[in-house]
């Protein structure tokens, strides 16, 4: 089964992109749209790296659409409202001619404490059935007419509706994963000694809040900078500054992190 990554930074005929307004932006990393294209006939397969992030799915028809796990085969069918956690490894969706969809993008650890769920009890969980999280949003952002319309209803809603404070912890794991970003060469251990923690707290607060470790994290984060940098610049730059020795190490990430090669990611 093919398809490819959409990175955030590439336009598509079938996906929208919006930023949250900066009051939202420690819960939300963006809102996305997915629809075919009026004149498309064919299904479209999207290839999605494993990653932090939970998802808010609103179905604004009554398509269903394939997700299937690429390690194991496991393929599940969808529909309707999803709550749809953090997963570790990649994941290939394929979506009919008909597909319409509105999407929120949450921060790291989010989704389950907007859901009340415990750290990492969505992980890798992608079929979370409809009835457990249904609320006014759902109905409200399927009257809605526009991505706009979904955008500032969604924002309205969370705006109104944030049920929990920022704990230290959050907010520590927040400026970690930005230091990753942007610092990708240093080490977990500098990191920590710049957040002034050591890496056995940085590394157990990680545990706890996503169930997943600070290296691997900083990995994931690496990753995606790589196949950016693969798709603009090719296989001839220089990939040290993102913390790869040569662009042998990136390929051998891609294999073990996206189970592909660059080229066909």
């Amino acid at each position: 089964m093919k398809g490819r990554i959409v990175l955030e930074t590439e336009k598509q005929e079938f996906i929208r992109i919006a930023w949250p307004s900066p009051a939202l932006r420690k819960l939300i990393a963006y809102y996305f749209e997915v629809k075919s294209p009026i004149n498309q006939t064919t299904s479209t397969h999207l290839y999605s790296i494993p990653s932090l992030h939970g998802l808010f799915c609103f179905s604004l028809n009554n398509s269903t659409w394939i997700s299937t796990e690429q390690q194991y085969q496991k393929e599940t069918i969808l529909k309707g409202t999803q709550l749809l956690g953090a997963f570790t490894y990649p994941l290939c969706s394929v979506f009919p001619y008909q597909k319409h969809a509105f999407y929120i993008k949450l921060q790291p650890g989010v989704l389950e404490k907007l859901t009340g769920f415990l750290p990492g009890e969505l992980l890798n969980e992608q079929s979370t059935p409809e009835n457990i999280w249904k609320n006014e949003l759902t109905e409200q952002i399927g009257n809605t007419s526009t991505f706009e319309q979904r955008i500032a209803c969604a924002e309205t809603y969370f705006k109104n509706h944030q049920y929990f404070s920022f704990s230290y912890a959050f907010n520590l794991i927040q400026t970690a994963l930005s230091l990753f970003s942007h610092y990708p060469t240093q080490s977990i251990e500098t990191i920590a000694d710049n957040l002034s923690v050591s890496y056995r707290t940085l590394h157990r607060h990680f545990n706890h809040e996503l169930v997943l470790s600070p290296k691997y994290c900083q990995k994931l984060i690496r990753f995606r900078q790589g196949i950016s940098l693969y798709r603009t610049k090719g296989s001839q730059c220089d990939y040290s500054h993102l913390g790869y020795t040569d662009f042998s190490h990136f390929c051998r990430e891609a294999r073990q992190i996206a189970l592909r090669a660059p080229s066909e990611i």
